[in-house]
């Protein structure tokens, strides 16, 4: 089935929650529903069981204990392994939805940060103006469906991935996941973008011995650095050495003072990451 979508949400026990649940439902027309729930939180789903039957679509139950609904981790580990199963189903992660709105906190927390660390695209809560005085939920009729794509939160996961694989000098890696993070993360920072882009492919065509096309791109990166993300001191040590190592290569056309420290220091930087072939 094409773009068949799943939704995974968490049931509440309160009042009226039932309604809530039946109008997410409603909503997004899911394929399949998985109720992340309690033995109590079954009552809640008993109350719209006769219009979950009108509706042909997959249902499955994700039962806690009554230790496991205030455990964030539990919730977390069995949310996780549920939208596994669903991407080995067939379920794009574009497809998979996560209602947050009921259920307790903690079950609330998990489910989330299980579709967050899963990179589920679709985040979701019922919202409305028009509140119950004493239960403090939505009344039905009144309800709005709010869905959140956490962007920003990927990417910058996806960036402290990039800076650690920068530090452990596998620049290739790098770069290809700094190519795939998205445009919003820099938003209005399309600069830094570029300049840690260069400044990869500098430290990698370094890490080749290429020094002039390294030092290419630091001159690019040169153009475009922002200044508070980097150490100028060690930064432009670094700049001026692949200077250096350019000129003296390209004037004298043979192994010099700097070429031979540059070979031996990358030696014994090989032999730290236990690449002792490479060495």
């Amino acid at each position: 089935m094409v773009n068949k979508k799943a939704l995974i949400i968490s049931i509440g026990v309160g009042e009226n929650t039932e309604h809530g649940i039946k109008f997410s439902i409603d909503t997004l027309h899911p394929n399949k529903v998985i109720f992340v729930t309690t033995s109590e939180g079954k009552n809640t789903l008993k109350r719209i069981k006769d219009d979950l039957k009108k509706l042909k679509i997959s249902k499955e139950i994700l039962e806690l204990d009554s230790g496991e609904k205030d455990d964030i981790e539990i919730v977390y580990e069995k949310v996780t392994s549920a939208i596994i199963k669903l991407k080995q189903e067939g379920y794009c992660s574009g497809n998979i939805f996560i209602d947050f709105t009921f259920g307790t906190k903690p079950m609330s927390a998990g489910i989330v940060s299980a579709g967050i660390a899963q990179r589920v695209e679709q985040l979701c809560y019922v919202s409305g103006s028009h509140r119950d005085q004493k239960t403090g939920k939505v009344i039905s009729g009144y309800e709005r469906y709010k869905t959140l794509k956490p962007n920003k939160i990927f990417s910058d996961y996806m960036f402290s991935h990039v800076k650690r694989l920068f530090n452990i000098y596998a620049f290739e890696e790098a770069r290809i996941i700094l190519l795939y993070i998205d445009e919003v993360f820099f938003d209005k920072h399309e600069d830094e973008k570029s300049f840690y882009n260069a400044l990869i492919q500098a430290y990698d065509f370094w890490d080749k011995f290429d020094y002039t096309n390294a030092f290419k791109k630091f001159k690019e990166a040169e153009n475009k650095k922002v200044t508070w993300i980097i150490d100028d001191e060690s930064y432009n040590l670094n700049y001026k050495f692949i200077e250096t190592l350019k000129k003296k290569l390209s004037s004298e056309g043979k192994y010099t003072k700097e070429q031979i420290i540059d070979i031996y220091s990358n030696a014994l930087r090989r032999c730290e990451e236990g690449k002792f072939d490479d060495a």
